[in-house]
Order: C-alpha cells, then structure tokens, then sequence
C-alpha cells in the first residue's frame, strides 16, 4: 500500500509564502508532475486571480488534506519553466511530512464582519469599539481590516458570525493584538491580528469545522 500522507499526482494543494512572517500568503496550486520522492512540479500558485511568483532558493511551506487531517511539509524552490506563457516550478522537499496541531490549524483567507471591543488596562471596562471585517481567519485567530490601529498586546473582545445560513452561530471570544499594520493594499486602513486568548474548544471546533466546509464547498466549485 502507498503512503497515504505522500502527496499524488493531480493533487491541489495549498503553497504558503512568508509563513510565520506579516507578509503570510496562501495560493493555490496542484502537483503537476511527480519527479521523485522528494522532488516535484507543481503550477503557478494562485489566489483570487493573484500570482505567486515563486524565486528561486526560496522556501515554502506545501499544505494539503487527508480525510483523517491536514498535512505539511517545508519545500524550496529549484527551478522554474515557462512554456506557452505559463509558469510551472519544481520543487524540493526538505522537511518530514507533519501533521498540523489543534492550534496551528490553516487560515482560511474569508471576508466576514467583526466587532472588536477593545479593554482598558486592567481588561474591565470596553473603551472603544471598532467595526471591520477579517481577512482571514483560523482556529487561533484571526486578521482583520479596520478604519484605525490598535496597540500590540492590547485585550479585545471579538464577534462575529461565521455563516449566517449554516447552524453555527455567533462567535464571541476574547484575544489579544499581536500586531498592527498600515495595509498596503488598502488607503487609510490597518491590518490588524488577534491571536485567540479566551476561547472554548466548542467555539474553536466550530471556527474549524467552517474553514473545513468552506474548502470543500471551493473544491467542489473548482475554485481551489
């Protein structure tokens, strides 16, 4: 019997560039050719009609699901070929297979509203209140766009509801500001992350099981 983490010819898979970096991007790509063990070609990384033009030397973590759990490994770019004007790169494997933890889940790249409530000091009194939506959104946390920065370390209160025709319903939890950015993509807007600090393991499943179906209904469609 093969391996049943080993990736397959045919297969879409998830390419993420700067990962554990603020410049953290997901594309989507497929195995176009399996080389050898370790070596394969993949298509151009794409997202939203965006391009992920991969440089040689440079590292990238390859994400892709089994239906017993999602699985990784660290890759670096080899080469590149363009034939017919379309881009493909070879890839090298250079880490182990590992499957990723509870909290490490994958961010799922969403546009939802959210309501942050931010907390004086001494976390006891809401002195504030912004409104935005998220960019992307995982079991631990997510990033979100608003009209104005937030302080790194500072406590808020986030909500938001995943999907408003499904079963799950509103998400209320607590976090903190792990960074806060000018977008670069956006005028007179933030780029803001919260790592998830008060959350039930009810509230995280929920958050999990969404990005779940949302990559499947994509698949479905052909989108990813």
């Amino acid at each position: 019997m093969g391996d049943k983490k080993a990736v397959n010819l045919g297969e879409k898979i998830e390419i993420v560039t700067g990962f554990n970096s603020d410049n953290e991007r997901v594309y989507f790509s497929m195995i176009q050719d399996i080389i050898s063990e370790h070596i394969f070609l993949i298509t151009l990384p794409m997202s939203e009609g965006e391009s992920a033009f991969l440089h040689l030397g440079e590292e990238i973590r390859v994400c892709y699901f089994r239906p017993h759990g999602q699985y990784w490994f660290q890759a670096k770019v080899i080469d590149r070929y363009k034939q017919d004007n379309i881009y493909s790169f070879k890839i090298q494997k250079i880490s182990e297979v590992t499957r990723l933890q509870r909290r490490n889940y994958f961010r799922l790249q969403k546009t939802i509203p959210v309501k942050v409530d931010i907390f004086s000091l001494n976390d006891k009194e809401t002195i504030n209140t912004l409104y935005g939506y998220t960019l992307d959104i995982g079991g631990g946390g997510l990033a979100i766009v608003l009209d104005s920065s937030i302080s790194r370390n500072t406590k808020v209160k986030c909500t938001f509801t995943l999907d408003s025709s499904s079963n799950i319903g509103t998400i209320q939890t607590k976090g903190k500001v792990i960074r806060s950015n000018p977008s670069q993509n956006m005028e007179d807007k933030f780029e803001v992350g919260i790592c998830f600090e008060d959350i039930s393991d009810q509230q995280r499943d929920e958050i999990i099981k969404f990005i779940f179906e949302e990559q499947r209904r994509l698949r479905k469609k052909g989108l990813i």
